[in-house]
């Protein structure tokens, strides 16, 4: 799975479950929704952990399912799923500081003899950070072409 496919399913299912009879707000609202799924990747690279797609989509649908009885909270999606995810995100944190508390004793026994390896290829996680990033510049303005400037005439003697 690669990340357009992860934004691909869950923008399907975000339109099936929350914008089932609009598909002008949707189209209104897809950049700013790919732009919250997104970030989903920019806290996790911020964070230091680097999960697969597949992994990413099924926290991001975890978070989506949670979202379905809270429909009428819900100002304006992009923002709310923006803050869930973020909030998810600090709580997975806080399960993974609770879990290396309780093996770190183990771990650094394992780790004595081993080697390490660097990751050449960038993770899910980094490729949602880097499309994140793109969202958040502003769009850049449409303008109408402007037309090659013009030459001041040369005199040219008249024949009046």
């Amino acid at each position: 799975m690669t990340v357009a496919e992860l934004i691909r399913l869950v923008m399907g299912s975000i339109e099936r479950d929350h914008y089932e009879d609009r598909p002008r707000e949707f189209s209104r609202d897809y950049r700013a929704l790919e732009k919250a799924i997104a970030s989903y990747g920019y806290h996790c690279a911020d964070r230091g952990w680097h999960f697969e797609p597949r992994e990413i989509l099924r926290e991001i649908m975890s978070v989506l399912i949670s979202m379905r009885g809270k429909r009428e909270t819900i100002g304006y999606l992009p923002i709310y799923l923006a803050g869930a995810i973020k909030r998810h995100c600090g709580m997975k944190a806080e399960e993974f500081a609770t879990r290396a508390r309780a093996i770190k004793p183990r771990i650094n026994r394992i780790v004595e003899g081993t080697k390490i390896t660097v990751i050449v290829e960038p993770s899910g996680a980094e490729i949602l950070a880097a499309v994140y990033k793109d969202l958040r510049k502003p769009r850049a303005k449409k303008s109408s072409p402007k037309p090659p400037p013009v030459k001041p005439a040369e005199t040219q003697p008249t024949l009046f």
